[in-house]
């Protein structure tokens, strides 16, 4: 049986109900429970780093518009099909291939990288981007279409 979604207030609440604090006054404030969908746009985040905690659960994780230039600490999200990750700063194949540590990533948004901005004008980012995360259903928000092995141009 599958719960209702928790809305960030209702977590909230919880939060402050367990710990006695007001949410409004904390320095810190952490909720895990089973979190599928995290989305922390436009944050000034600059690396993967304290997703451990969700690494298990997380299967959305949608980051653009921040700072994150290396992608160190991606590899924990197990559970990950969808990276929103457009925006950033990862501008190495380097760096881009550590995405093939995530055995379930199907979606990924990746345009406004310094990566994609050198390679989308010459057409090899989806080639390239494809190849290198051969699982991918959907590259910045168009599917991905698998050629047939053999087939002729005439």
């Amino acid at each position: 049986m599958v719960g209702k979604a928790t809305t960030i207030k209702e977590a909230l609440t919880k939060w402050e109900e367990k710990t006695g604090e007001k949410s409004s006054e904390a320095t810190v404030v952490k909720l895990y429970e089973n979190l599928k969908i995290l989305s922390l746009g436009r944050n000034n985040i600059k690396a993967f780093t304290g997703l451990d905690a969700v690494g298990d659960t997380l299967e959305e994780l949608w980051i653009s518009y921040n700072l994150i230039e290396k992608m160190k600490g991606v590899h924990l999200l197990k559970k990950l099909k969808v990276l929103h990750m457009s925006n950033n700063l990862v501008k190495d194949w380097g760096e881009f291939s550590k995405l093939a540590d995530l055995p379930c990533l199907v979606d990924l948004v990746f345009v406004g990288n310094p990566l994609e901005e050198k390679h989308s004008p010459d057409g090899t980012w989806t080639e390239e981007a494809t190849k290198r995360l051969p699982r991918l259903t959907k590259l910045d928000g168009v599917p991905v279409v698998k050629g047939d092995v053999g087939e002729d141009d005439d």
